[in-house]
């Protein structure tokens, strides 16, 4: 019984590790200037998508997910134009540089 028990237990065990083995990776971004200047997003980014490596629709789930992931990296060119003003600080140095006379109140004695 106890061989039995071990060869299920191992047969069970190839069983689980097999679909975490079997992950399509997809890699989108630059790579490297193999194709000229960079052309694409400045970071790597992967989608996987786990069971048969047999079927399409894997790789098509797994690509969809790589973009995904790509299209929800906010690049600068996504960013709002910003306008800023200036702080009242920044607006009025010239004019708080300036020295200022000391101003004495007299004590008024009623």
């Amino acid at each position: 019984m106890g061989m039995d028990t071990w060869v299920w237990e191992l047969s069970v065990r190839r069983k689980w590790r097999l679909p975490k083995l079997s992950v399509i990776p997809v890699r989108r971004g630059y790579w490297g200037n193999k194709i000229g200047k960079p052309h694409t997003v400045p970071c790597k980014v992967t989608g996987k998508c786990g069971g048969s490596t047999k079927t399409l629709g894997n790789f098509v789930k797994a690509t969809f997910d790589c973009l995904l992931k790509t299209y929800g990296f906010l690049t600068p060119d996504f960013w709002t134009e910003t306008r800023f003003i200036k702080s009242p600080f920044q607006e009025f140095t010239d004019l708080l540089a300036k020295p200022t006379k000391a101003l004495v109140l007299e004590d008024v004695e009623a």
